[in-house]
This record gives structure tokens, C-alpha cells and sequence, in this order.
């Protein structure tokens, strides 16, 4: 479609160890179209990093694209070489990642570190370098910029820094901004403030955001559509309303109920029984089903085809024939 702007097909991602291949990532679909937020929402080792450092070519060895393509505005970036995807990474596909004090070095000032981006994607150096720094800094909300300019990483609060993060993604105006779990290591009140500029920014610059997170609250206040996925596989995709209203997974039903209610009436936290598998152990079938309180035999011994209710709401289940679920 003319709108999309990042497109990935049948992505499949392996680690080769001395043990065996491990498949983290089995075949995924996914889009993002320009001025969308979209959301891929999961637990830890669901597979959703490393589909984000995809679509960078920034998976850590031994790990290998085994199949699949991802075009980045209708090209297929999987086949270009290194040093065209150089241009493109950091320039029109930026990465906020998580934990920004790991992120940045501890050794360089903030002028350093994102003079870096600057020089390198925009060619400016001097006294434009420096103002274009403290430009991108008020960009995203800092107020003393001329401080922050100066600062090392240490001398910064955590949503400082993750605002620099932010302001080193955005320092070449990209086209897809991705941000891996960009609250995480956050305080409650830091996180509504940066996910707070993660709207207003992408609103300014008319930018995509293709958001990581296990936090379902965050995929409430600024997802546009949302990708659920788990041990490697699309469970569920929808708008934000059909996948908060309307949810048909059982993985994505769990997921919502063990979402804290802040209510006045206390209630034991909902939990998911089980953990989710071990790569080297997958289940056959659906991988969900050892979770599953609606696990048939089906389940146990195949893979489940999508499942449409609607143009955009997908499940990947045996509960539904045709788009109806199926009694009994």
C-alpha cells in the first residue's frame, strides 16, 4: 500500500549455537504505515527485540536472518549493501533502546555523543553542530539544555537521559522511530512524561513509531495498532479498541486481566500459568497450548492458520472457524 512504510514477511530469525539452531523469531508478518504507532506487546523472550534489531541488520552474532524481507519505503533493506544500510540506520530508521545509561558512554559528553549522529547524517560541524544539538535537546522537552549539552551521562536524571536517547534518534528527522522499552527502568510519573513526548513528537515531525513493550498500559496510551506476540510467533494483531475490547486469543486475554487494577476494590493480581518455553524445547502445535485453559487436542499437534474478524483483527487459534467461534 502507498501508505506503508515498513512492510516484514515470513520474517524468520536463528541463533546457530553448538547445541543447534534456535528459531527466536518463526515467520512474522508485520506493517507499519506512516504516522502510526504500532505496538508489538509480549513477555521477555517473545521474540520482540529481535525483530526490531532486524530491521536494523543489527542481530548479535551467531544470530542470522534465515528467511523473510523487510522493505523500508518499498525496498527490500535485507538486500542492500552494509554501507547504504549505514545510511539509512541512525538517518531514516532510528533505535531508542533500553536502559539508556548502558546505552550511552559514560566517557563522552552529551555533545559528544550526539555530535556524533549529527556529523555523520547531516555534515554539520562547528558552531551549526552545537546549535543543532541544543535544537534537538528542547525538541524533546529538556529546558536547560546548555547543561544537558555539557553533562555525562552519570550527571543525568533516568528520564534525562532517555530524553537524549530520544533526541539522538530524532537528530536527522527519521522516517521510523523504534523504541525498545523506553519506560522501562522509569518512575511511573517519568514514564507518563515520555510517553507523553513520544505522542507529541511523532505528531511535530509526522513521524512512524514502531514501539516494543510488555506493558499493555503503555500500548493504551499512545498505540495506534498492536502486534501480540509470543516464543517467536503472531498470536493476535489488531487496531488498539479491537484488541482492548475485543480480545480472541487466549495469550492476549491474559495479558489483559494481568493488567494491575487501580480500583478502590483489591483483587489478587491475575497471573498466566507457566512460563514461556524454553527455544530449545518449543511445544508442537500452538505454542501457547501448555498455557491454554481452552487447549484442545488439535492444539497439541497443529499449527494454527490465521483467523480474520475483521480487515485490520487477526488470531492465530483453534477456538474460531471462519471468524466465529466455535462451540463447545
Amino acid at each position: 500500500m502507498i501508505d506503508t512504510l515498513l512492510k516484514i514477511s515470513k520474517l524468520s530469525i536463528e541463533f546457530l549455537l553448538p547445541e543447534g539452531s534456535l528459531k527466536a523469531v518463526d515467520g512474522i508478518n508485520l506493517s507499519v504505515r506512516k504516522k502510526e504507532t504500532v505496538c508489538i506487546v509480549g513477555e521477555s523472550g517473545s521474540g520482540k527485540t529481535v525483530t526490531a534489531l532486524a530491521i536494523m541488520r543489527l542481530i548479535p552474532k551467531p544470530g542470522i536472518i534465515s528467511s523473510g524481507e523487510i522493505f523500508f519505503n518499498g525496498e527490500n533493506i535485507l538486500k542492500i549493501p552494509e554501507n547504504k544500510m549505514m545510511q539509512l540506520r541512525g538517518a531514516s530508521i532510528s533505535m531508542v533502546f533500553q536502559e539508556p545509561f548502558n546505552s550511552l558512554n559514560p566517557v563522552f559528553r552529551v555533545s559528544d555523543q550526539i555530535g556524533e549522529s549529527v556529523e555523520l547524517h547531516i555534515g554539520l560541524k562547528g558552531l551549526a553542530k552545537e546549535q543543532k544539538i541544543l535544537e534537538v535537546l528542547k525538541l524533546v522537552g529538556i529546558q536547560d539544555e546548555k547543561r544537558v549539552y555539557n553533562s555525562y551521562p552519570h550527571e543525568l536524571s533516568g528520564g534525562m537521559r532517555q530524553r537524549v536517547m530520544i533526541a539522538m534518534g530524532l537528530v536527522s528527522n527519521p522516517s521510523l522511530l523504534i523504541a525498545d522499552e523506553p519506560t522501562t527502568a522509569l518512575d511511573v510519573t517519568i514514564q507518563s512524561q515520555i510517553l507523553d513526548l513520544l505522542a507529541e513528537l511523532k505528531e511535530k515531525l509526522s513521524l512512524s513509531v514502531l514501539l516494543i513493550t510488555h506493558d499493555l498500559g503503555v500500548v493504551n496510551e499512545i498505540g495506534d495498532s498492536v502486534y501480540v506476540m509470543y516464543a517467536g510467533k503472531i498470536m493476535e494483531k489488531g487496531n488498539k479498541s479491537e484488541i482492548f475490547n475485543n480480545p480472541k486469543h487466549p495469550y492476549t486475554e491474559g495479558l489483559l486481566k494481568s493488567v494491575p487494577d487501580l480500583g478502590p476494590v483489591k483483587r489478587r493480581l491475575y497471573t498466566i500459568e507457566g512460563n514461556i518455553p524454553n527455544l530449545k524445547e518449543l511445544p508442537n502445535g500452538c505454542r501457547f497450548h501448555p498455557r491454554c485453559p481452552y487447549a484442545m487436542e488439535i492444539c497439541k499437534k497443529q499449527t494454527p492458520v490465521e483467523t480474520k474478524f475483521s480487515s485490520q483483527h487477526s488470531a492465530w487459534c483453534f477456538r474460531y472457524q471462519g471468524g466465529e467461534e466455535q462451540n463447545g
